[in-house]
């Protein structure tokens, strides 16, 4: 994820920098299937690099999925090549 992300801002962030912010991303559950993403700096990038929508408040755990799905396919794709 650190090398798409890297390659999609152009190496505008360091490595470190990119993980530190994937740490400090946090989803809150809200109520029974009901989540909010608290964004960061890099949360545009994974929204390019993924193409996820990270604008709305509230998220479902079937988007949640969806969007780990997504970048699951995006990773195994780099490693495929």
């Amino acid at each position: 994820m650190l090398r798409l992300l890297g390659l999609n801002s152009k190496n505008q962030y360091s490595i470190k920098a990119l993980r530190d912010s994937l740490n400090l991303m946090t989803i809150t559950h809200i109520e029974k299937q009901i989540y909010i993403f608290n964004k960061n700096t890099i949360s545009s990038e994974l929204e390019q690099c993924f193409k996820l929508d990270f604008n709305k408040k509230y998220f479902s755990s079937t988007e949640i999925k969806t969007a780990a799905n997504s970048i699951y396919k995006s990773i195994t794709a780099l490693q495929n090549k």
